[in-house]
C-alpha cells in the first residue's frame, strides 16, 4: 500500500513496526536510490540493483523481524528527478508492491 502525505504530519508506528526512511534529496541517481533502499530496509548481500530484484525484496521482507513496516519516502518529488524513466519505474514498483506487512508512505514539504 502506497499513500502521500504531508512532511509536517506525524507518523507513529507502533511497537511492532519497523519504521525505515529513506530522503529523496539523496536519491537523485539510481545509485543513490538504491542504496538509500538498502541501508533503511536492511537488504540482503544478494540484492541486485535492478528493478526487478527491487520488485522481489519488497515483495518478500523476510528478514525483517518486525510484522508491520512502514518505509517513508521523504521529499519523494525529487527522488530519481534527474532520470525520469527510471523515476517511473520505482513508482511503478513501489505501486504494485503486494506485501500485507508493508506500507509506503510518500511525503513532501508542505
Amino acid at each position: 500500500m502506497m499513500r502521500r502525505t504531508p512532511e509536517r504530519k506525524l507518523i507513529i508506528a507502533e511497537a511492532d513496526t519497523r519504521v525505515a526512511v529513506v530522503d529523496g534529496r539523496d536519491m537523485h541517481e539510481l545509485s543513490g536510490f538504491y542504496d538509500a533502499l538498502i541501508k533503511a530496509l536492511d537488504f540482503p548481500s544478494y540484492f541486485g540493483q535492478n528493478m526487478d530484484a527491487l520488485d522481489e525484496m519488497l515483495h518478500d521482507l523476510s528478514w525483517i523481524p518486525e510484522p508491520g513496516i512502514k518505509l517513508l519516502v521523504l521529499h519523494e518529488e525529487e527522488m530519481l528527478e534527474s532520470q525520469p524513466v527510471n523515476r517511473e519505474k520505482a513508482w511503478a514498483v513501489f505501486e504494485d508492491v503486494i506485501n500485507p506487512r508493508l506500507e509506503i508512505i510518500l511525503m513532501s514539504p508542505a
